[in-house]
């Protein structure tokens, strides 16, 4: 399976942010790949789409978790 077979499969749950495939939190460590082989190359656009995810997680199903926790997990990793 290629990457973007892989990321393909690994997509978020926007309800949840947990991984429609491996069930993990969401950007698992497939989807983290995929994003970097697909979005790579234009950093500071990877980390504007991680940052709009943040945002949605924060305003709806995660909002109750630590938001410095939540930076890590979709856009410290990306930048």
């Amino acid at each position: 399976m290629t990457v973007e077979e892989m990321g393909l499969a690994h997509q978020a749950d926007r309800t949840s942010y947990q991984c429609l495939c491996c069930l993990k939190p969401w950007p698992c460590d497939p989807a983290r790949e995929y994003l970097i082989v697909t979005m790579g190359h234009d950093r500071p656009q990877l980390a504007i789409r991680m940052w709009n995810e943040l945002e949605h997680a924060v305003m709806g199903p995660l909002r109750h978790e630590p938001v410095s926790e939540l930076a890590e997990r979709f856009v410290r990793w990306a930048a």
